[in-house]
């Protein structure tokens, strides 16, 4: 004759709900959430802690496939259209200067011999995304130094040769970018 065994057993909820004290080593199965506890004659079931014989945690397993792009959104109005009309202004540097919110929107070229060292000041009171350009035309290079922003450029913040072009943007928080031909380290 088989010997059959039957542990008590009854929802997480109706086990709260009771909440005996379990004999000891009297296992308790929650059977909706299949975990178990352990008795030990003198701790009710809410204060116990759950057990059983679990083996360590596996791996990880691989990340899921991303799901569909949803769909765009509507675009916005056109803008108006530009013209060639309103070209930037041309002005002709050829000693050390620094820029000033005068030059936003202009194309500043440095004629020279000799390097020229152009300062970007840290009160220059432009706009965020506005800018500068600046090419060198004669064959000194264009040296941007600070007197207090942040200069971000790669990898130095000279150009490179005669003819080289850079635009100084400004970032915001008193820090520009100058980006376009730059010299080597």
């Amino acid at each position: 004759m088989a010997v059959q065994i039957q542990f008590r057993g009854g929802t997480a909820a109706e086990w709260e709900e009771a909440n005996p004290v379990l004999a000891e080593r009297e296992m308790g199965i929650e059977t909706d959430t299949l975990q178990l506890k352990f008795g030990d004659g003198v701790t009710a079931w809410n204060d116990l802690e759950y057990g059983g014989i679990a083996g360590p945690q596996g791996e990880r397993g691989p990340a899921g496939n991303n799901g569909t792009n949803g769909t765009n959104g509507t675009n916005g109005q056109d803008g108006v259209d530009g013209d060639w009309s309103t070209a930037q202004t041309l002005t002709s540097r050829n000693t050390d200067f620094s820029i000033s919110a005068s030059d936003v929107g202009k194309f500043l070229t440095v004629d020279s011999d000799v390097t020229v060292t152009c300062t970007i000041s840290d009160s220059l009171g432009i706009l965020n995304g506005q800018r500068i350009d600046i090419g060198q035309v004669g064959e000194g290079q264009i040296n941007f130094v600070t007197d207090g922003t942040v200069i971000w450029a790669t990898p130095t913040a000279t150009t490179r040769a005669q003819y080289s072009v850079a635009s100084i943007v400004y970032m915001g928080i008193e820090t520009y970018w100058i980006m376009g031909d730059l010299a080597a380290e």
